[in-house]
């Protein structure tokens, strides 16, 4: 996903230097948890009532939904010992 943030900065500040006038509102939405669900990411922006008349998925999945985290499990460990 780094190659996807660098491209829309990059695509941004494209857009800036050409002095290309937006219909609306330029956001750079870049979430975090993802791979886990995006309680964390994605679904906490919406909860927060951020709305967009359209977006752009970097994803490079050709529109395709794909599984992503198989394996996935929270675990909580408590080590007893010295150190």
């Amino acid at each position: 996903m780094k190659g996807a943030v660098a491209a829309f900065i990059m695509a941004t500040r494209a857009i800036q230097q050409a002095g290309i006038e937006l219909a609306g509102d330029l956001a750079l939405h870049v979430v975090v948890d993802e791979e886990s669900g995006g309680h964390a990411g994605t679904q906490a922006v919406l909860g927060q009532g951020h709305k967009a008349d359209a977006v752009i998925v970097a994803e490079p999945t050709m529109g395709d939904i794909h599984l992503s985290e198989a394996g996935m499990s929270w675990e909580r460990v408590t080590l007893y010992g010295r150190s």
